[in-house]
């Protein structure tokens, strides 16, 4: 299929080599929000503007829109800092790639003020979401044979290009207090 790539061929943009970065959220020079848990965040809904839950999966949508990303750190290493892109290995599976089709840029038009991704990491035995801004998806590869990423098959691989940081959503996250769950 003619946009595909091989492993030979992987069309990755160049990565910053920081000394002791291993991709993980509090390395990375990317501003952060506070982290919640997902059924902490799942109770403000409303108020944070985001129309979905916070599930296991990472594309959250409600009536075919999507709401917000989120993103497993085990999964998926955070940029070193806002000029490189967010990458996203998908995993393999027909539900994967269709959940996340909508994104793709050749396709379907992109929301102008990015989409929200969160970022799911542990931190002292519990599993915190936290913002770290609204991106677009700029590039959509799906691979003819699945490449291995953090010893993972994976099915493709999406960029997001940085588009801004809310502060007014980071202040909402700040906000909520942990002690409702």
């Amino acid at each position: 299929e003619e946009g595909c790539l091989t492993q030979e061929k992987i069309l990755r943009r160049p990565r910053k080599l920081v000394s002791g970065y291993s991709g993980k959220v509090n390395q990375s020079k990317v501003e952060i929000s506070t982290g919640h848990s997902r059924k902490i965040l799942n109770n403000h809904l409303d108020n944070l503007g985001l129309s979905a839950e916070f599930a296991v999966s990472v594309v959250s949508r409600r009536m075919g829109k999507i709401s917000h990303l989120t993103f497993n750190e085990k999964w998926n290493d955070v940029p070193f800092d806002r000029s490189e892109t967010l990458e996203f290995w998908v995993g393999i599976g027909p539900r994967r790639l269709s959940a996340v089709s909508p994104l793709n840029p050749a396709r379907y038009s992109q929301k102008g003020d990015g989409i929200p991704i969160f970022w799911n990491a542990k931190r002292q035995g519990k599993s915190l979401c936290y913002y770290v801004g609204h991106y677009k998806c700029i590039l959509f590869d799906v691979f003819d044979k699945p490449i291995k990423f953090k010893g993972e098959d994976r099915a493709a691989l999406l960029e997001f290009e940085f588009v801004k940081y809310s502060q007014t959503l980071a202040g909402k996250l700040e906000d909520i207090q942990d002690n409702e769950a």
